[in-house]
């Protein structure tokens, strides 16, 4: 868990303190598994990060990873194994319901 990361926010620097989670759910004998990444302020959630990645050819490669980032409603990526990405939008108000979602 990492502590004291800053932020700008309404035009100047706030610090404050974030602290990150990060575990993985592993799955299948150990070819799948779920990477979880979850940012908490001051105890609320801020951002989520939920992500299936499968191993092939000895690489982890992510297949679709569910967040709310660049300032996104909660919405999937999946990702293509040339590279592209397709985006879902998923109709989650919370960010706490995401995360009971994908325990």
């Amino acid at each position: 868990m990492e502590k004291g990361k800053a932020r700008a926010c309404g035009g100047g620097w706030n610090f404050v303190y974030l602290h990150f989670k990060s575990y993985i759910i592993e799955l299948d004998y150990y070819e799948n598994h779920i990477r979880v990444k979850l940012i908490l302020e001051k105890g609320v959630l801020q951002s989520v990060m939920f992500q299936y990645e499968t191993l092939l050819n000895e690489e982890w490669k992510p297949v679709i990873r569910y967040d709310c980032a660049h300032g996104q409603p909660f919405h999937g990526d999946v990702i293509w194994p040339n590279g592209s990405k397709e985006k879902e939008f998923v109709d989650i108000q919370t960010l706490e319901r995401a995360a009971m979602v994908f325990r």
